[in-house]
């Protein structure tokens, strides 16, 4: 046990290097700062006045990125579609059991089958999805690759969308596949360094009055808003009104300015999405940002970028191990249990599920641990006796079972074991080694003292052939232990 504190500890990034961090990060401050004071300065030496060229070059842009961005989910979409129809499989629920296997190593958040007839080869969470959001017609009805309408999905509270393809076998549609993908991968294509503060990006419904903020200060980006609150801050609304039927009615792009009702000038524009049917890019800038000598402001944007980008990359040097560091140690807080060093209840049961959804006939045994009157430990020695109690009754555990299978403080003074195979016998002289280890342990205020333990026992599939009943049935030995006067283990009998 130990050995495995050492290795943790060996992650922790060293502060020996904090001052010259500190230098680098106050260095890189104080350039960013001089470059605003240049812009500023710059900009107060400008004439208002509004540049539609370079609002539509930037909406431009921004367009051409997401639809770069769209194509490539789609063709990956179309390319998974066609791989499906290709292999011929007759069974929808083989071919998604080997789907969901690509889940957790791809950029998409869910992907499952919808066939001719409607029926959904999916999760239950995905199968509410489509319901609420009535994405089965929208499979049913896709001749290509079809995209949905961005929706707030329930799984992970995150916009997304969602991608359907036919699945084509002889020539004839047998079912559509669909794939869930977070807003983000478009998203975040419309988020521009330049011009950051001051340029505002929508993606808006062409259809109704939904907006979705992209970029702009005073917004939380990737929050709904809507067009008609929009519409009541403008003055010459006519202008404005103009360039919406325009947007609304199929115009490709169209470009507006206009003044507010707190009295900033604004240019705006907008650009359809092709493959986002109904959706345009709109990108509105004041007139603050834009002038007549645009070559001053790029020469000063340059010189400032040559600064950021300078003390950037040294920078980037510094921090790529400091951040490789703090990553591994984030993820050993989500793995192991702070106090005794081993599995905590969350990273048992997710590596014990996944057990049971590997092996097609699993066979292991499930122990549950519990301290025996662990609350008058804590009561009659204190807490700090109390941790030392649970530090060496899960190091004890580690040391027995650790090698042939999972052990978790699952809660308290609770704790469970998963051994992969092994026989009854087997696993229980294992239990029977472990409390010869445990009768050995002593504190220091009381040389009296003797450590108890009860333990509850199942084996899968002799008992049970699934997690959940497994560990409902060791529950339910280790009552009979409790109530037996603890002290003791046996195994599940029915």
């Amino acid at each position: 046990m130990n050995n495995k504190k050492d290795k943790h500890s060996s992650s922790v990034p060293s502060n020996e290097n904090g001052f010259s961090y500190q230098r680098m990060i106050f260095t890189y401050l104080a350039c960013c700062v001089v470059g605003m004071i240049i812009i500023v300065y710059v900009f107060n030496g400008l004439i208002a006045a509004h540049d539609k060229q370079l609002t539509n070059e930037i909406c431009t842009l921004i367009s051409e990125k997401m639809e770069t961005s769209l194509k490539y989910i789609s063709n990956t979409v179309d390319e998974i579609s066609t791989i499906i129809s290709y292999c011929g499989n007759d069974s929808f629920e083989e071919e998604y059991r080997q789907l969901k296997n690509c889940v957790a190593e791809s950029d998409f958040l869910s992907i499952g089958i919808v066939d001719n007839d409607g029926k959904l080869y999916a999760t239950e969470a995905e199968c509410f999805e489509f319901e609420k959001w009535g994405l089965t017609e929208i499979a049913l009805g896709s001749n290509d690759v079809t995209i949905s309408e961005p929706y707030r999905s329930s799984m992970t509270g995150q916009l997304v969308f969602t991608m359907f393809s036919p699945l084509i076998s002889d020539g004839e549609r047998t079912g559509t596949i669909f794939v869930t993908y977070p807003l983000d991968e478009i998203q975040n294509m419309a988020n521009t360094k330049s011009l950051k503060n001051e340029t505002e990006i929508w993606i808006m419904d062409g259809y109704s009055d939904n907006i979705i903020r992209c970029s702009g200060s005073g917004y939380l980006v990737g929050s709904w808003s809507n067009f008609k609150l929009e519409k009541q801050k403008i003055k010459n609304l006519p202008l404005y009104e103009a360039w919406e039927y325009s947007l609304r009615y199929g115009d490709y792009t169209g470009s507006v300015n206009y003044t507010t009702t707190d009295g900033v000038d604004y240019s705006q524009v907008f650009k359809r999405i092709d493959f986002m049917p109904g959706w345009n890019v709109v990108v509105r800038i004041p007139s603050l940002a834009l002038s007549n000598t645009m070559q001053i402001f790029r020469r000063a944007i340059l010189a400032f970028a040559t600064v950021i980008i300078t003390a950037s990359f040294f920078l980037l040097i510094f921090t790529h191990k400091r951040e490789t560091a703090e990553k591994k140690i984030f993820e050993k807080l989500s793995t192991y249990d702070p106090l005794t060093k081993i599995l905590n209840r969350r990273a048992f049961e997710k590596a014990s599920a996944k057990y049971f959804e590997t092996e097609k006939e699993p066979e292991c045994s499930f122990i549950f641990f519990d301290v025996d009157y662990f609350k008058q430990v804590n009561d009659n020695y204190g807490h700090e006796v109390g941790d030392f109690i649970l530090v060496s009754f899960a190091s004890a555990l580690d040391s027995v079972f650790g090698d042939s299978g999972l052990v978790s403080r699952f809660g308290g003074d609770e704790f469970v074991v998963l051994i992969r195979n092994g026989s009854k016998e087997a696993v229980t002289a294992m239990v029977e080694h472990f409390a010869d280890k445990i009768k050995e342990l002593r504190i220091d205020c009381d040389n009296d003292f003797r450590l108890h333990f009860s333990a509850g026992m199942a084996a899968c599939p002799f008992d049970t052939d699934n997690l959940e009943d497994l560990m409902k049935c060791a529950d339910n030995a280790l009552y009979k232990v409790k109530e037996n006067g603890r002290n003791g283990w046996q195994w599940f009998s029915k």
